[in-house]
């Protein structure tokens, strides 16, 4: 057992209080950091109804963690134990009980023997640009490939093509470099209620493909239910388990803008993907990339706590730096915390063409440039060449006939075996709970 009955009884407390806890008396955040007696009080007050789980006896709450492991395949490690990630202890209220799903070996499989591999968040709209989906999948991809885990909350739109864009890079199930390269970061799944299910359940086929070769992670108890508290609540633990976040679109009052502020809280450095000015949907991450209201570009000491994220090795650049920053401000004057990035090969941009080869390729390049005709490519080139990769991007789903007979190359279809996602399903950016 990887838990104390302490900290179970604080997380079964906070399984059976969630639906309170959307009440302008919980306060949440705030009492996330209280007692068990404590939260029971803030909460039901002191004419509610006496919380069950004050009065379950030490042997219960321990059978029920036993049996949530064999049953479900949840493990659930408190903060008090070695094998907790310690990087969630630089919250001020980290969660008394981490649940696993796959056991914590499978999170060490992912974030590394002793938790603390390269990692960074990402997070976003649930509705956003259709070419912000496509830069988070690519990113998250080539991250993944550079050896860095890519940590998100699994809801609609970015931080789905995040995981999907992860788990294209392929699992990180395997001991040392691969193919020459470091072997691929992986993702994890940081979800606003009970780990066993997926949430969104739309998301099911998405959240199994994370369960079999990332790892799906969560504060609350099995049988939890999403509320509107928990996805903020869940945005804190996305923040602290990666070195740094990446913001790719974000409006002004998205949800993801709290994550920047728990990182700010965290003195994790944040990077915004930049959009189109005229776009609302990129509002907020422009907010803060030019340091407004509360989210200050530079600290006391000058140093930069927000950049622009623009290609993948960005990422790790930003990460490095922080990490040398921090165990030179620690007095490790070898920056033994910064090797594992530092180690990491620079990571080449992302590749719009990926999955292409011949001939296919060889016309997608030019289409990258926009349209053209069937006319002006075999002006070009030999007309057989010319037809024969044409069909192939066709049966590939990456080419669109405009009704003036133009050609336009699109982005691969979701599930198609390249950078969007190696079998992933599913369509663009949908509804569901709020962030």
């Amino acid at each position: 057992m990887r838990a104390c009955v302490d900290c179970l009884r604080m997380a079964q407390l906070l399984g059976e209080l969630t639906p309170a806890l959307d009440r302008p008396a919980g306060r949440v955040p705030h009492v996330l950091a209280l007692g068990p007696e404590e939260l029971a009080f803030a909460v039901n007050g002191p004419r509610g109804p006496r919380a069950r789980t004050l009065g379950r006896s030490d042997d219960d709450l321990l059978s029920g963690a036993d049996r949530d492991r064999r049953a479900l395949g949840v493990e659930a490690v408190c903060r008090h134990h070695p094998d907790y990630p310690a990087r969630l202890l630089d919250l001020g209220d980290p969660p008394a009980v981490l649940h696993v799903l796959g056991g914590i070996d499978r999170l060490r499989r992912v974030l590394g023997p002793r938790l603390d591999g390269p990692a960074v968040g990402m997070v976003g709209a649930r509705r956003p640009p259709e070419d912000a989906l496509r830069i988070a999948r690519r990113f998250a991809e080539a991250v993944a490939r550079g050896g860095i885990t890519v940590v998100s909350g699994m809801a609609f739109g970015v931080d789905e093509a995040s995981h999907e864009g992860a788990l294209a890079a392929g699992s990180p199930g395997g001991e040392g470099p691969v193919e020459g390269r470091r072997r691929p970061g992986g993702t994890v799944a940081v979800l606003a209620a009970g780990v066993e299910r997926a949430t969104p359940a739309r998301l099911r086929h998405l959240y199994e493909r994370i369960a079999a070769d990332g790892v799906v992670v969560g504060e609350l108890p099995p049988g939890a239910t999403p509320r509107r508290w928990s996805f903020p609540a869940r945005n804190r633990l996305i923040a602290a388990l990666g070195d740094g976040l990446v913001v790719v679109a974000a409006g002004r009052g998205s949800g993801s803008l709290r994550s920047v502020e728990h990182a700010r809280d965290l003195d994790r450095p944040v990077g915004i993907v930049p959009g189109s000015v005229l776009d609302p949907r990129y509002a907020g991450g422009h907010d803060v990339l030019r340091g407004a209201d509360l989210l200050a570009g530079e600290d006391d000491e000058g140093r930069v706590l927000t950049r622009a994220i623009v290609e993948p090795d960005d990422v790790r650049a930003m990460l490095h730096a922080d990490r040398l920053r921090l165990r030179f401000a620690l007095g490790d004057a070898d920056g033994a915390g910064a090797t594992a990035i530092a180690a990491l090969p620079p990571i080449p941009p992302a590749d719009p063409l990926s999955g292409l080869e011949g001939g296919a390729r060889d016309i997608a390049e030019r289409l990258l440039a926009g349209p053209r005709t069937i006319e002006s490519l075999i002006a070009e080139s030999d007309p057989a060449t010319i037809l024969a990769g044409l069909g192939a991007l066709e049966a590939d789903g990456r080419l669109r006939r405009s009704l003036g007979g133009e050609l336009r190359l699109v982005e691969a279809p979701r599930g198609a075996g390249s950078a969007v996602g190696e079998g992933s399903q599913g369509g663009p950016s949908r509804g569901g709970p709020a962030r």
